[in-house]
């Protein structure tokens, strides 16, 4: 590794080494190397290559080492003499042509010095002369500028026996920890596969910003955009409240009494996975529980619960038995119980589901959703009311930014960065608010914190997004332009999502079930809950399942005369009180794990899943490349 310091000046000088091939032999008797660094930030260059060949080689190549957004421009190429020191400009032509220079690709540049009929190189030195120009190699961190760049070229497998570089620093930059502008170094030979990094941080002095380095957009258009995308994203929110507003979404929820006029009125006059699906708009494991539950409450199924085995020792296990033929179940209930009963068997449990479809997978809601959501239409009156919603505006937004990052990706290279990972970001922040944002639209109560924690990621996004506008980074005003419409297309679209398609009468019932299910709840948190084991498929429906169990662990004294088995009208409850299930679910106090066991067994089971090297051709962010002989 070669260095260079001057004073406390971060300028390093780095040699990096690889094998070299033998065959055809080439090497450089000197390369030098006379750089300098304008006003604007273009580094010109003039590279004198003093190359002697040996063998049938065509001529020279030099591989340039270009990033995203730098710019080349090839001033002249000249061969020189070496013994009297004459010079001739080399013509770009084709490469069947002696003295000729070409593009073989975008970044590689080849000249011809023999012709195929000429006899072979035999340690024949040709010295070439290269002068090019390379722009917007400069880097801008805060208020600082960082010269990164290899003035070599480790990409090549011949070695250099001298390397010397002169670097001029134009009078508009000042080096740090540095007094002069012009540096020497010269570290020797350089293997094969070694470079020579210079790294400098500057601060320009000039009277003008340099023209050669991005710069970020005019503070006072950054503030404009920024104050325009907050005051969008207000109007936005406040047009929510006021529209969620007139539905009632955010008034309290209506006092709930447990007495037995209101609760069949309310709860006991539609079934508990109607019930449950009623109050959330969703059918899922707590619905199928529920039906499962229902099932063995109407003496229809029969139910045992035992420890688990294995990996799921900690879950316990559910033993189902038929009480009667499946001629007696219908619809939803009949498909369901065939799907757990997989052998058509009189028994099943936990263990033999996930063994039968540990290969295909199962979700026993699909089997119910359909159905159910058919009978909750029913219960509510109507479909859920499709809003109008403006979705012009969200697409229009949506692809106003499309275009406008497109555009600047391709005008300035240099914000591809930028681009890429801020549209990465806004898709990934668009999918998880589209699912919180239904979950908003379904809530009936706590609309305020449900809105919090579904516009939580949102915001963070926002909060980003105005770091980044304040920040000096150098990124262009129309990225930071599209960023922001990508941005209000997310607000806008996620908060149409969240607006309740439920009004009038749909959702009073809703909220009375949401009033209801906090007031069993409350109950569940007492010794001696005003509640009946008659109830227990409403409380897992509404998906109050683990309170029952943990009441059922702190509370429960084991009530073994009492039985859920009833008929129709039991429904409506009575002075048995709570034992949380009791005798109709294994023994007494046996719910305490059979709400776990009803839950794993309405999860489902899930279907399996399917089941470097690199170069380096430069130390530094710029420069550096190949060279060689082709």
């Amino acid at each position: 590794m070669r260095r260079g310091h001057l004073f406390a000046l971060p300028l390093v000088a780095l040699a990096l080494a690889a094998p070299a091939d033998a065959q055809r032999s080439l090497l450089w008797r000197e390369l030098s190397v006379g750089a300098r660094l304008d006003a604007d930030g273009v580094l010109h260059v003039r590279e004198r290559h003093a190359m002697v060949f040996s063998g049938d080689w065509n001529g020279g190549e030099r591989r340039f080492r270009i990033a995203r957004g730098q710019h080349i421009e090839l001033v002249r190429l000249t061969r020189e003499d070496p013994a009297t020191r004459s010079s001739r400009e080399v013509r770009r032509g084709d490469l069947d042509d002696l003295d000729c220079y070409d593009w073989a690709e975008d970044d590689t540049l080849r000249w011809r010095s023999r012709l195929p009929s000429d006899p072979a190189f035999a340690s024949t030195e040709i010295d070439y002369v290269l002068e090019y120009a390379l722009s917007h190699i400069l880097r801008r961190r805060g208020d600082h500028y960082v010269l990164d760049h290899d003035f070599a070229f480790p990409d090549r497998e011949w070695p250099i026996q001298r390397y010397v570089l002169d670097l001029e620093i134009d009078a508009a930059w000042r080096v740090e920890g540095a007094q002069q502008r012009s540096f020497h170094f010269e570290p020797g030979a350089l293997a094969p596969g070694s470079g020579f990094v210079v790294k400098a941080r500057m601060v320009h002095i000039g009277p003008t910003a340099p023209a050669s380095v991005r710069q970020p957009a005019p503070l006072a258009a950054r503030l404009s955009l920024l104050a325009a995308i907050g005051l969008a994203i207000t109007w936005w929110l406040a047009r929510f409240v006021r529209q969620e507003e007139r539905p009632g979404r955010w008034a309290a929820l209506p006092h709930a009494a447990l007495d037995p006029a209101s609760l069949e009125a309310n709860l006991f006059s539609l079934r508990p996975e109607v019930a449950g699906a009623v109050w959330d708009r969703s059918v899922g494991a707590p619905e199928v529980a529920a039906v499962i539950t229902r099932l063995v409450a109407e003496g229809k199924l029969a139910s045992t619960v035992r420890p688990g085995a294995g990996k799921h020792s900690q879950t316990p296990v559910l033993e189902l038995r038929r009480l009667i033929d499946g001629v007696s179940l219908e619809g939803y209930e009949s498909e369901l119980v065939d799907k757990l009963f997989v052998d058509q068997s009189e028994i099943t449990d936990t263990e033999k589901v996930r063994a039968y479809y540990a290969s295909s997978g199962f979700d026993p809601v699909e089997v119910i959703r359909e159905p159910v959501m058919r009978l909750v239409e029913l219960a509510l009156g109507s479909r859920p009311e499709r809003h109008r919603a403006k979705w012009w505006l969200p697409t229009a937004l949506s692809l106003s930014a499309l275009v406008t990052l497109l555009t600047a990706g391709f005008l300035h290279p240099f914000d591809w960065p930028a681009v890429g990972f801020g549209a990465l970001g806004l898709a990934l922040i668009w999918g998880g608010s589209a699912g919180l944002a239904a979950v908003v639209a379904r809530a009936v109560s706590s609309l305020a914190r449900t809105l919090a924690w579904g516009l939580l990621a949102l915001a963070a996004a926002s909060a980003g997004y105005a770091v980044l506008v304040l920040s000096s980074l150098p990124v262009g005003m129309a990225t930071l332009v599209g960023l922001g419409l990508g941005l209000s297309a997310v607000w806008s679209s996620t908060l149409a999502l969240m607006r309740s398609r439920d009004r009038g009468p749909a959702l009073a019932r809703r909220r009375q079930l949401a009033a209801l299910r906090l007031a069993f709840r409350d109950e569940l948190r007492t010794q001696q809950p005003r509640l009946e084991d008659a109830w227990l498929p409403w409380l897992v429906a509404l998906g109050l399942g683990s309170q029952v169990e943990r009441w059922t662990r702190s509370f429960s004294v084991g009530t073994a005369d009492s039985d859920l088995a009833a008929s129709s009208s039991a429904w409506s409850g009575g002075s048995g009180g709570f034992s949380g299930g009791g005798g109709a679910f294994g023994g007494a106090g046996a719910s305490a794990s059979w709400t776990t066991a009803v839950g794993a067994l309405s999860a489902g089971v899930s279907a399996p899943s399917s089941s470097s090297d690199s170069d380096s051709s430069g130390g530094g962010s710029s420069g550096g490349g190949g060279g060689g002989g082709w």
